[in-house]
């Protein structure tokens, strides 16, 4: 077929492909929760395979070597885009059936999979086809476009559920009319991609199989010999464990009925919180947490750094105590709690730059330390439901609250290591 666009121009690309990245990602980690919530499943089975449905995103180090070797990134790109469109529409036929919860986790996890291949096609496409000037330059556009598919599944996609259930009082209805809606745009977006994207590499046949393998083997060698690699993942793990835990469970006891602890909140109301007042307040708080790193460094900032992200949480402990279902009560809570985890989280994200200064291979490391950070949100999220089903949702923020403690141990055993890195002027090290 004929180009319709050809423009290389990175505005006519970036926000789409980053769109794509953070849109299929959240419907599965967030959006699908939400969703067997309304369907009637209960918290430990929702947290538990909605939990393991992050795995590909933790192992996508694993394969990412055949997606340089095999096809070009366009086309991995706009290929995966069309088959996340077309298992979308799938699943909205499958949670009609009797056996909706299995035949939709088999196409949730077709669907993880593909997502996460996408996303080591675009990451590598950005830094491919963009020079490195560019790369700064676009990486404002790159984060609010991810940022922007992030409010499409967790805000619009729920919010209208809320409305389709409002006129045909059937949420299996209203899922899969919404899901086959979301299937079409990602499918249109990918024939989209097919034309506008700039041509890449060519196909790399003559490659040899040795040299695949030494690449490979060497780095997962270097990555093991990284300075302080333990402890860096340990803090990676503990830094991020009430974040996880809390963002597992929030969205359910949002929706959850009074009889079982929770708020009874609406679809509609809870897609409104996720789709506007959060993604705004992460945006806020990381552009003000990078800028206090910037001028103060990694060893000022650490501790009351850590402490924003978990202290907030106190608030829900409040929410679940007196049972405040009040709209404008509730959005604050979220609003300051993904403020503060927004301006803390930068640290951590600073910390993954450090432990990889030295690395030779920065790029496939990175995706190994962003693999550690999504296992630092599956393992939580998959005993988050067993534990919150066990002591209620009042016992559950409190123990989420106390959590602060191991990660403060972990904190003081780097927080030296890591001295002053990310200040402006800092001696290079």
């Amino acid at each position: 077929m004929r180009k319709i666009i050809n423009f290389n121009n990175p505005w006519f690309w970036v926000p789409s492909v980053f769109f794509m990245e953070g849109f299929p990602g959240t419907i599965i980690m967030i959006s699908l929760g939400i969703m067997y919530k309304n369907f009637g499943i209960s918290n430990a089975e929702i947290t538990f395979y909605t939990g393991i449905l992050v795995l590909p995103w933790v192992v996508k180090p694993l394969w990412a070597s055949l997606i340089d070797i095999f096809f070009t990134k366009k086309q991995w790109i706009y290929i995966t885009e069309v088959l996340i469109g077309c298992l979308l529409i799938i699943m909205a036929i499958a949670i009609k059936s009797p056996n909706f919860f299995i035949f939709s986790l088999l196409v949730a996890s077709m669907i993880a999979f593909i997502s996460a291949s996408h996303d080591i096609a675009v990451d590598g496409f950005y830094i491919m086809e963009l020079k490195p000037a560019e790369q700064s330059f676009f990486v404002g556009l790159q984060s609010a476009s991810y940022n922007v598919g992030k409010i499409f599944a967790s805000g619009f996609l729920v919010m209208l559920c809320g409305v389709i259930y409002g006129y045909v009082g059937n949420y299996f209805s209203a899922w899969s009319f919404c899901l086959a809606v979301f299937g079409v745009i990602c499918i249109f977006i990918g024939v989209y991609h097919k034309s506008a994207l700039p041509k890449d590499e060519t196909i790399k046949d003559n490659y040899a199989l040795k040299d695949i393998i030494k690449d490979f083997v060497n780095i997962y060698v270097s990555f093991f010999k990284i300075k302080g690699l333990v402890l860096g993942l340990l803090f990676i793990f503990f830094f991020k464990l009430s974040e996880s835990m809390v963002s597992a469970i929030l969205p359910l006891f949002l929706i959850d009925s009074t009889s079982k602890g929770g708020l009874a909140l609406s679809n509609t109301f809870v897609g409104f919180a996720y789709g506007t007042i959060s993604p705004l307040a992460i945006v806020i708080g990381g552009l003000l947490g990078g800028y206090i790193i910037y001028k103060k460094g990694f060893y000022a900032c650490i501790y009351w750094m850590l402490a924003l992200v978990n202290i907030p949480n106190i608030l829900y402990v409040l929410l679940a105590y007196f049972h405040i279902s009040d709209h404008s009560v509730v959005l604050s809570c979220i609003a300051v709690e993904q403020f503060c985890f927004s301006v803390g989280y930068t640290s951590c994200i600073m910390f993954n730059y450090f432990m990889l200064k030295n690395s030779e291979y920065k790029t496939a490391h990175y995706s190994f330390f962003a693999g550690a950070m999504l296992f630092a949100t599956m393992f939580p999220k998959i005993l988050s439901g067993v534990l919150q089903e066990f002591v209620g949702y009042q016992g559950f923020f409190v123990i989420v609250f106390f959590m602060l403690f191991p990660a403060i141990f972990i904190t003081k055993l780097i927080r030296s290591n890591v001295g002053d890195y990310g200040k402006v002027g800092r001696k290079a090290i």
